[in-house]
C-alpha cells in the first residue's frame, strides 16, 4: 500500500482535522473546483474524472465514498 498525506490549509475556510478516506490525484480537480464554487464547462457526454471530496474540507462526512485507489509504481 502506498499512502501519501494530502494537506489542505485555508484558515477560516477549511476545518482542521484528519480525514481517513483515501483520495487519488484525479480527485483533486473536481474537489478544488467545488471548494472554490467553480465548475468546468464540458460537453454533456463528457465527465470530469475523479470524485469531489470538498465536503470533507468543510468538516462534513463523505457519504458513499469508495476507498479504492489505483496507483502505478515503476522500479
Amino acid at each position: 500500500t502506498m499512502t501519501v498525506p494530502l494537506i489542505w490549509w485555508q484558515p477560516g475556510k477549511i476545518k482542521p482535522g484528519v480525514v481517513n478516506e483515501q483520495v487519488s490525484h484525479i480527485d483533486f480537480i473536481p474537489s478544488i473546483l467545488a471548494h472554490l464554487g467553480m465548475r468546468v464547462d464540458l460537453p454533456p457526454q463528457q465527465k470530469l474524472p475523479g470524485h469531489d471530496y470538498s465536503a470533507a474540507l468543510r468538516g462534513e462526512k463523505l457519504i458513499g465514498w469508495d476507498n479504492t485507489v489505483f496507483y502505478e509504481f515503476d522500479d
